[in-house]
């Protein structure tokens, strides 16, 4: 069923049509744009997006316990088909329960999660940044994972009434790439300055899980770029197998009003006096002073490159030093990075199609095809 959904996209792109398919159970039906789609969708479906861009009215809204597959975000992977390339917000809406995202690019968009969402997944995706708990705060949002994703700015958790969001799970990601100004790469945003129930210590958020994951901060400019710190307002949470790099402000940037937060077996390119230890946080098993030479096989520059290779080098001390034993960074771990980002749907690597057919009716088709194991 998946290869034939497959096909289709293939062929589209013969035949001009932006076709986008809605698989429920063994049913297939075909659609031409993704608010069609989602309108016909029920809960349980997924919708599979073909490669260029998906255009919509506006923000799109996903109201259905629903999963969004696209073909990938990199361009060296994907030359057959195009990324899916989505130019609008994503918006999980109050009251969903079990949803997910992969394979989609939203390079300059971002994802909102509104209160009373559970269990949503987002998986192998580009995003300007994501934000938690942006709605009528009923309840808080719960049980977000976000895995194998490039986050340009940051994650966001809205707060109303000292409601904060619940189990976000952060793995194998790269964050912080293009974060500018005044930003935070993990902060809170009560709603109202006068929402003093979110200020308090007990209600700050708290319980945010980030592991084998890369936190960039290099690229930060600005009048404001050495005053803003890594984490805002972040605590009782735990960083485990983390890479993290700030080049620009040294020492005493790292946190605010963030404690009680514990770093296990981390990588740090700054002194450890960089981060406030015991009492404010626990450090375990932690590197400091390493270059991105030291650390990485292939970085360019001071901030994340979608090209570059972010394996550990054979010396660096982070080579299987992770606390389950594989490597500190987004290579080790219970998700490890998959290269080229593929999505889980079989992925094309070569096509040739003829433009007609010859004289005897038959059209001409060479195609290369890669089953996804993951």
């Amino acid at each position: 069923m998946i290869l034939t959904i497959a096909f289709s996209f293939l062929w589209q792109g013969a035949s001009s049509q932006n076709l986008i398919a809605v698989q429920n159970g063994g049913n297939l039906s075909f659609f031409t744009n993704i608010e069609t789609a989602l309108q016909n969708a029920a809960n349980g479906d997924t919708i599979y997006l073909p490669g260029g861009y998906i255009q919509a009215s506006g923000t799109i809204l996903i109201d259905k316990s629903i999963h969004l597959v696209g073909v990938g975000y990199r361009p060296d992977s994907n030359s057959v088909t195009g990324n899916t390339i989505i130019p609008h917000d994503i918006k999980f809406i109050e009251g969903i329960d079990d949803a997910s995202i992969e394979g989609l690019f939203l390079g300059s968009q971002s994802i909102l999660i509104c209160d009373s969402v559970e269990n949503i997944l987002i998986k192998r995706c580009l995003i300007y940044s994501i934000t938690i708990g942006n709605g009528l705060f009923s309840a808080p949002a719960t049980g977000i994972e976000i895995i194998e994703s490039i986050i340009n700015n940051g994650v966001t958790g809205y707060c109303d009434n000292g409601k904060f969001p619940k189990d976000i799970y952060i793995g194998n990601c790269q964050i912080g790439n293009l974060c500018q100004g005044s930003n935070w790469y993990f902060s809170f945003s009560p709603v109202s300055a006068l929402n003093y129930s979110c200020y308090s210590p007990q209600n700050i958020w708290g319980g945010l899980v980030i592991k084998n994951s890369i936190i960039w901060g290099g690229s930060r400019t600005g009048y404001y770029s050495c005053n803003i710190p890594f984490f805002s307002g972040i605590r009782n949470s735990v960083f485990t197998n983390c890479v993290f790099f700030d080049v620009d402000c040294g020492y005493g940037g790292y946190v605010s009003e963030s404690v009680n937060n514990t770093f296990n077996n981390c990588i740090f390119n700054q002194p450890s006096e960089y981060i406030p230890s015991t009492p404010n946080n626990i450090i375990f098993n932690c590197f400091f002073n390493q270059s991105k030479e030291n650390t990485f096989i292939n970085a360019q520059s001071n901030t994340f490159e979608l090209l570059d290779n972010y394996q550990l080098t054979s010396t660096s001390p982070g080579k299987n030093a992770g606390r389950d034993g594989t490597d500190i960074g987004i290579y080790g771990g219970s998700f490890p990075w998959k290269d080229g980002s593929i999505p889980f749907n079989p992925h094309f690597q070569a096509a040739q199609i003829a433009p007609t057919t010859d004289s005897t009716g038959n059209l001409n088709v060479n195609i290369k095809v890669s089953a996804q194991d993951r």
